[in-house]
């Protein structure tokens, strides 16, 4: 009986995608849910400036590294994304090897 379940079961995973999901897709999944969540003290997300984010952010990513005057400086698109959490959700900015980071980039590098 217990070798007739296993091999559906075990089907059944595969099929739903939870063994070998791909990076990118966790990633884009994960940026999505950081990009709409509240934080900090303004009450704001990334969505609260950027939506609907398809139509606001196709193709800014690919614009990275750019100059940015005001800052006078060169900025990878993982700074600008800490800029904007510094200044318009006022909490700390990610380390430059957050996951939460990579997911963010990631998520606006696929709308590219």
């Amino acid at each position: 009986m217990l070798k007739s379940i296993i091999p559906p079961a075990v089907g059944l995973a595969i099929g739903l995608g939870l063994f070998g999901a791909s990076a990118d897709a966790s990633e884009t999944l994960d940026g999505r849910v950081l990009w709409e969540r509240a934080e900090g003290p303004t009450g704001k997300s990334c969505a609260s400036c950027h939506s609907p984010l398809e139509e606001t952010m196709r193709g800014r990513a690919a614009t990275y590294p750019k100059f940015i005057a005001a800052m006078d400086r060169e900025v990878t698109l993982e700074q600008r994304i800490n800029g904007c959490r510094r200044k318009a959700l006022g909490v700390e900015p990610w380390a430059p090897d957050a996951p939460e980071l990579e997911a963010v980039a990631e998520l606006l590098r696929s709308l590219d």
